[in-house]
């Protein structure tokens, strides 16, 4: 074989190295496209997620919070309601041993 013979081999090869190289890096380049996508919709799913639970443990705090409001004022009516009846039977004590 002559020169140009080894010559084309060697571009030949060459050729089919670099086409061989570009294949693989366009299927490089396809997984990580893939890989960051489904990395994608996990953190958004995640994200969702975590918006829903974050939701839900405000929405029980807001009830709860609601709920120890509510007995506090009945409990602070109830002991209002106790100080009037107990200084109103004082007075009317007062006034019979006025009397």
């Amino acid at each position: 074989m002559g020169f140009f013979g080894k010559l084309k081999r060697a571009l030949t090869g060459a050729g089919k190295d670099v086409e061989h190289g570009a294949e693989k890096a366009g299927r490089t380049v396809e997984h990580g496209a893939e890989k960051a996508g489904k990395e994608v919709a996990h953190g958004a799913e995640k994200a969702g997620k975590d918006v829903e639970h974050g939701a839900e443990k405000a929405g029980k705090d807001v009830e709860h919070g609601a709920e120890k409001a509510g007995k506090d004022v009945e409990h602070g009516a109830e002991k209002a309601k106790n100080t009037v009846e107990h200084k109103s039977e004082k007075a009317v004590d007062d006034t019979e041993e006025k009397t």
